[in-house]
């Protein structure tokens, strides 16, 4: 009977975890309105730029760089995927969408924030950035969303 209990226990536990993952991920996917990257406008003026952007990477990568060393290692940036791309699943730079692809790391599998800010800038912002004028607007960004 106690085991019984203990499964019927774990399957609604496992249930309510999987029921909640996936209203997130819905919810998430259902609020991007394309303005992932216009939401680092800080300014105002409808567009990112680069030293708007560059800002918000250097925060973002304070956020992955838990140790304070200066520099991110895969396990950095596995953590803060895991626990802010999959249960909040709203980061204007790094998504489950937008993850980075062949992360820069070096022989000792750390990433400096220069390797970090050029692989975003060059993945993201250029690549949002469509007419090449050095700053995102908002139908650039709600196009690059798609």
């Amino acid at each position: 009977m106690m085991r019984n209990t203990g499964r019927a226990i774990l399957l609604a536990v496992t249930v309510l975890m999987a029921t909640v993952a996936t209203a997130t991920l819905t919810a998430a996917a259902k609020t991007s309105d394309g303005s992932n990257l216009s939401a680092l406008d800080r300014n105002g003026d409808g567009y990112l730029d680069r030293a708007e952007f560059r800002a918000a990477v250097r925060v973002r990568f304070g956020a992955i760089d838990g140790d304070r060393s200066g520099s991110i290692t895969r396990g950095e940036l596995r953590s803060y995927a895991f626990k802010h791309l999959v249960f909040k699943a709203r980061d204007p730079i790094l998504s489950l969408r937008h993850r980075p692809k062949n992360p820069p790391f070096d022989a000792n599998g750390e990433m400096s924030l220069a390797a970090f800010a050029r692989m975003l800038e060059v993945q993201r912002f250029d690549v949002a950035d469509t007419d090449h004028d050095g700053r995102v607007s908002r139908e650039e960004a709600r196009a690059e969303d798609r």
